[in-house]
């Protein structure tokens, strides 16, 4: 038996959103650029209202529908309504700083005519004096991961975010996963892409994690490698990773790696094979081993690895045992 867990991003959440960086990029035509606000509009003396001729769901960000936001007012949306929405009491300064970019992209000089937000007549009680506003809202996965978590993360600013064509955001959920479907069907190519947030759950399916502390002679077999590769390696697989435990007891306090099955010479030959076969299936594939230990006492170092034969893998790691994330 060969033990294989995905190094995916877990969520119970159905929302799935992601930061998508491109390196084929198109550009933004003018009209883009000042989000939509073109020369009708500058002479009509329009407001520019985010939220002209949307529907208020257009404001909601979920799981559905699946949206490829990608130009400047789109993301533009996405921004405010994470930043501003949410149910949350936005801060002026946040307010500020969008009107003042809305304002340069636009050439719009009074910003009193930039609307942000909707009124929601329904959650006015009778002879209220003041007007509920809603500025949209972005749901994320139970973790409150979103694109912007990565854009923070990464240090992009919100300038870049909105007018940089590399960026787009995708809206998807994990019943359809529609990107997915796009990467499986040929439409997108993943060697066009620099990087996806973790809001794409099978974009870390580019690593795959096989645990070697077991086998059965049953998968030993060239088909039986084969049957367990194909629904394993993708053209966006860009890592097998082969994990291994370590640990210590009294018999033998040295941190050591656990016992095959099929022995040593045995399973270093399946690996070869497996490493043989994923190549064969993507070339560009790279090889990675990881050893790892539950103990919290001794920690592995590079020098408990010494007795192991690493000559097969491009990478070798030690990984720290973190619960929450197994």
């Amino acid at each position: 038996m060969i033990n294989i867990r995905r190094n995916c991003f877990e969520t119970n959440s159905s929302s799935m959103h992601s930061l998508v960086v491109s390196k084929i990029i198109k550009p933004y035509t003018e009209e883009e650029l000042c989000l939509g606000y073109d020369n009708w509009y500058k002479e009509k003396n329009k407001n520019f209202d985010l939220w002209d001729y949307m529907d208020p769901s257009d404001m909601v960000f979920e799981r559905s529908p699946f949206q490829v936001l990608r130009t400047p007012k789109d993301k533009l949306r996405y921004y405010v309504a994470y930043k501003l929405g949410t149910y949350k009491t936005p801060k002026k300064s946040d307010i500020k700083k969008i009107e003042d970019f809305i304002m340069k992209q636009t050439g719009i000089t009074d910003r009193k005519k930039i609307v942000l937000y909707k009124i929601e007549e329904d959650w006015c009680g009778r002879n209220k004096l003041r007007k509920n506003k809603t500025y949209g809202a972005v749901y994320a996965n139970d973790t409150g991961e979103t694109p912007m978590h990565y854009m923070e993360k990464k240090g992009i600013t919100m300038e870049d975010l909105i007018l940089n064509p590399k960026y787009t955001i995708i809206v998807d959920g994990d019943e359809s996963q529609d990107f997915k479907a796009l990467f499986e069907a040929g439409i997108i190519n993943a060697d066009d892409l620099e990087d996806i947030s973790s809001g794409a759950d099978f974009w870390n399916d580019a690593e795959t994690s096989i645990y070697i502390n077991w086998f059965d002679e049953e998968e030993e077999t060239e088909k039986g490698i084969a049957e367990f590769l194909k629904d394993r390696i993708f053209d966006y697989t860009k890592i097998v990773a082969f994990k291994s435990e370590f640990f210590a007891n009294e018999e033998n306090p040295k941190m050591h790696e656990r016992e095959y099955q099929l022995g040593k010479e045995r399973t270093n030959n399946i690996i070869k094979n497996i490493i043989k076969k994923a190549k064969e299936l993507n070339p560009k594939i790279k090889t990675k081993f990881y050893a790892y230990s539950y103990s919290d006492q001794d920690k592995l170092t590079m020098n408990d690895l010494k007795d192991i034969d690493l000559s097969m893998y491009d990478m070798v790691e030690i990984e720290d045992f973190d619960d929450e994330r197994w």
